[in-house]
C-alpha cells in the first residue's frame, strides 16, 4: 500500500512540474494532456527504479547469507519447506501443498465502443498458509509471514477445475467488501500466526462455465529461498513491511540469485524505456500540433502572445 501511495504521490509531483512548464509552450488542453501522459509513465519509470534497487539489495542478501541469519536483519534462508503439522489442498487444482494462491475471473460480454473486448474483471481470489518451517541444514526456522511467491509455475488445472470451484465457493465466506478486502490483505501482511487464509470477493459474477481460472501452489519439501526479517526470539522470518516484504522464491540460492538479477535488469530496462520514451514522443505531437495551428489560423500558444503583445501596444 505505502509502494501504490509513493506512486501516487510521485505523478502527482511530475504533473504539477511538468503542467507548469508545458503551459508556457503548448495551447490547452494539450499542455495538462501531454503532462499527464508524461507525468504518469515518469512516474512508473521512478517506480522501476525503486523495484530495480530492491532487487539489486536482495540479490546482495542472498549472495552473503550463508552464516546464521543475523537478529533484526533481513535475510536469506535457503532449503527446503517443510510443513509443521498437515498440508492444504488448492481449491482450484486440489493438489495437496503448504501454499496457494488463486484468482477466478471473467471477460464482461459487451465491447468497447472501438470494438474490442474489455479486460478479464477479477470475481474472487484468494491465498492460504499452512504451519511450515524453512529446513536448512541443521536449522529449522519458521515462516511466520505471509510472503510473495515467485517463480512458481501456474498450477495445471484439468478439465474438472469448474466443477472443484464450484464445491470451493459454495462452502466458502468470502469478504465481499472491496475496502473490507484490502483491510484484510493489509492484516496478512502483518499476521505472526504461520496460518494464514483469506478469500476476497469483488463482483457477484457467479457464471463459472465461461470463467477463467489461475492458481499457484508451492508443493511441501519445495526448496525455496525466503528473504525476509529475522527475529532470534521466535527463530522466524518474521512481517516486514515497506521494503520489499518477505519473499518466497523457488529453487536454491544459486537459482534465487539468478532470478533477482534478472529482476534487477528487466526493471532497469521497463525504467529506462518509460523515462526516456514517452516524453520525446508526447514532445513531437504536441510541437506538431501547435505548429498546425498556427499555420492554420487556430488559437496556440504563439497567437495568444502575439495578440496580448499588440493589446499591450495598443495601450500604449
Amino acid at each position: 500500500m505505502k509502494s501504490f501511495a509513493v506512486t501516487i504521490l510521485t505523478w502527482a509531483a511530475l504533473f504539477a512540474l511538468l503542467w507548469w512548464g508545458a503551459h508556457e509552450i503548448f495551447y490547452p488542453p494539450g499542455d495538462w494532456i501531454g503532462a499527464a501522459l508524461v507525468s504518469f509513465f515518469g512516474a512508473l519509470g521512478i517506480g522501476g527504479l525503486r523495484k530495480a534497487r530492491i532487487e539489486q539489495r536482495d540479490a546482495h542478501i542472498v549472495q552473503r547469507s550463508t552464516g546464521a541469519p543475523a537478529d533484526g536483519q533481513r535475510v536469506a534462508v535457503a532449503g527446503t519447506l517443510e510443513p509443521v503439522e498437515g498440508e492444504l489442498i488448492a481449491p482450484l487444482s486440489g493438489q495437496a501443498c503448504v501454499i496457494y494462491d488463486y484468482e477466478i475471473s471473467h471477460v464482461p460480454d459487451q465491447r468497447r465502443t472501438d470494438g474490442t473486448r474489455p479486460s478479464p474483471v477479477i470475481d474472487k481470489g484468494g491465498m492460504a498458509m499452512a504451519p511450515v518451517f524453512i529446513r536448512s541444514g541443521v536449522r529449522e526456522i519458521r515462516l511466520l509471514a505471509y510472503p510473495g511467491i515467485e517463480d512458481f509455475e501456474p498450477s495445471p488445472l484439468g478439465s474438472d477445475v469448474a466443477a472443484r470451484a464450484r464445491s470451493y465457493i459454495a462452502a466458502t465466506t468470502f469478504n465481499d467488501s472491496f475496502i473490507g478486502g484490502i483491510r484484510q490483505a493489509s492484516s496478512l501482511l502483518d499476521d505472526r500466526s504461520g496460518s494464514v487464509r483469506a478469500d476476497f470477493k469483488n463482483t457477484r459474477h457467479e457464471d463459472l462455465s465461461t470463467s477463467r481460472f489461475h492458481e499457484r501452489c508451492v508443493p511441501a519439501h519445495a526448496k525455496v529461498c525466503v528473504v525476509g526479517l529475522y527475529s532470534a526470539k521466535d527463530n522466524a522470518i518474521v512481517p516486514q513491511g515497506n521494503v520489499g516484504g518477505t519473499r518466497l522464491i523457488r529453487g536454491t540460492r544459486e537459482d534465487a540469485l539468478k532470478s533477482l538479477k534478472a529482476g534487477n535488469v528487466a526493471s532497469l530496462i521497463i525504467a529506462g524505456f518509460f523515462l526516456l520514451i514517452p516524453g520525446p514522443i508526447v514532445y513531437g505531437v504536441l510541437t506538431i500540433r501547435e505548429n498546425y495551428f498556427n499555420e492554420h489560423g487556430q488559437p496556440s500558444v504563439k497567437r495568444d502572445r502575439l495578440e496580448a503583445e499588440a493589446a499591450a501596444r495598443a495601450g500604449k
